[in-house]
């Protein structure tokens, strides 16, 4: 998705905006890799005395480099660069849209100021528990509140939201013997009295059920057109044990396709379903999201509460540039425009000991997976690990030098039992600085069942 390109104003006074580094780069964004990209151009002509390298002119893509790696995001939708010089994002949160059905966990607007050295302080509450019932005693935290340099900092809480102050300490406790909701605040002040706030609700007299994607495993593999089995499992505090779920009180999202009604399980706290997935349709290749979410019926003086649970599935064409994170000799493999690829990118810059990973991977039910790479230089083989690029060895294949163009070698599967992190590595002993690059690498094709099952009658 694109972004804005930051238009540096010297004359804003807004003191945390972006500075003029980021002056004419264009910000880009992955929704389903969730990650930030900025992509600066060249600013002049260029020549170089070296031979090995041709004149660039203004205007050609000069660099692509990640942003906000320390931040978490669910499906940012929209990133705009406001006239304050801070960047606004939009995240849609972990259904497929907002406020469909009465809310949407984790979505919001995020305003994102450059803080640099002269930081403002960092407010932020952590609480091992948000519900239950009376009375209720809360540990909270001040997770991630402080200023740059460890500068001294004050804590003001205000657990029952009466506006006082009930606690100057980093990390108090609380107990609530009152039924209902609370609007818990933490303000922080750092030097020269700048200051932070950050909230959180606690629920007393309900507690918040827990919720169970227990099929199809995290990572799990399909093909389009298959139809997804899948199972959600609830536990209530105050519904009990023995008490029959609701299933229509559960609401599936999936981007892999239309989740069909949900059927309780006989004997158990469960209600089962299928998702119908698409037929061919590329554009859901990669990583897709469901999540469940589950309303129960609140309490006589605490309102209702939500819990919800995702998990990740993948289609068994997954497109290389989709991995989830690269490393390796030069800071891993580069994205690469081809034509001949397919989605028109490639993975290129491969050199010994190489990797990208794809997190989370469940391989139960496949057999087998073939590269799709094409030979243009010295060659080598692909390695398939659990866990880290030197993991146990699931399988590996190799891929000729240049002269053999497009190639699509295959190897078995070791199933590890387990959702991880799969890791693509890329290996030749005899490659050193001055060698070309192995090959590139367009796409992984996994062959087998997968989690794909018809759906439960």
């Amino acid at each position: 998705m694109s972004g804005s390109v930051y238009d540096y104003d010297p004359e804003s006074l807004y003191r945390t905006k972006f500075p003029e580094y980021f002056d004419g780069k264009w910000l880009t964004y992955d929704v389903a890799g969730r990650r930030f990209t900025t992509h600066s151009f060249q600013r002049a002509h260029q020549t170089f005395s070296d031979p090995r390298f041709g004149p660039v002119e203004v205007g050609e893509l000069h660099s692509v480099n990640g942003l906000f790696g320390d931040m978490e995001w669910h499906r940012p939708t929209s990133a705009v660069f406001g006239p304050d010089g801070a960047l606004y994002v939009v995240d849609a949160g972990l259904d497929s849209g907002t406020g469909r059905d009465g809310g949407n966990e984790g979505a919001g607007v995020f305003r994102i100021d450059h803080v640099g050295d002269g930081r403002s302080p960092g407010a932020g509450i952590a609480v091992d528990r948000d519900s239950g019932s009376a009375p209720l005693t809360v540990a909270f935290e001040g997770a991630g509140s402080g200023a740059a340099g460890r500068a001294r900092v004050t804590y003001a809480w205000d657990f029952d939201g009466d506006g006082g102050t009930d606690s100057t300490e980093g990390n108090p406790s609380y107990t609530y013997r009152t039924e209902g909701r609370f609007a818990a605040r933490l303000l922080v002040t750092g030097p020269e009295g700048t200051t932070a706030t950050a909230g959180h609700e606690i629920t007393v007299g309900n507690t918040r059920p827990r919720i169970t994607v227990r099929r199809p495993p995290d990572g799990g593999m399909f093909r389009p057109g298959d139809a997804l089995a899948f199972t959600v499992g609830v536990k209530d505090d105050e519904d009990g044990a023995t008490t029959p779920v609701d299933c229509a009180r559960i609401l599936v999202r999936s981007e892999a396709g239309r989740p069909g009604p949900l059927r309780p399980l006989a004997g158990s706290r469960e209600c089962r379903g299928s998702i119908a997935t698409e037929a061919g349709d590329a554009s859901r290749s990669g990583a897709l999201r469901i999540t469940a979410r589950y309303t129960d019926r609140g309490a006589p003086n605490a309102p209702e509460l939500t819990g919800s649970a995702s998990l990740t599935v993948r289609t068994a064409l997954q497109e290389a540039e989709g991995f989830t994170t690269t490393g390796g000799t030069h800071d891993g493999a580069v994205t690469g425009s081809r034509a001949h690829a397919s989605g028109g990118r490639a993975l290129t810059e491969i050199e010994d000991g190489d990797w990208i990973a794809f997190d989370p991977v469940h391989l139960g039910g496949i057999r087998s997976v073939t590269v799709g790479a094409t030979a243009c230089g010295l060659g080598g083989t692909v390695e398939f690990r659990a866990g880290s690029p030197d993991g146990p060895l699931l399988g590996s294949l190799t891929v000729p030098g240049a002269g053999a163009g497009d190639v699509s070698p295959t190897t078995a599967l070791r199933n590890p039992g387990d959702s991880v992190r799969l890791y693509v590595v890329f290996t030749n002993s005899a490659w050193e600085s001055e060698s070309p690059d192995l090959f590139t690498v367009d796409r992984l094709r996994f062959h087998g069942p997968g989690a794909g099952r018809t759906g439960a009658r």
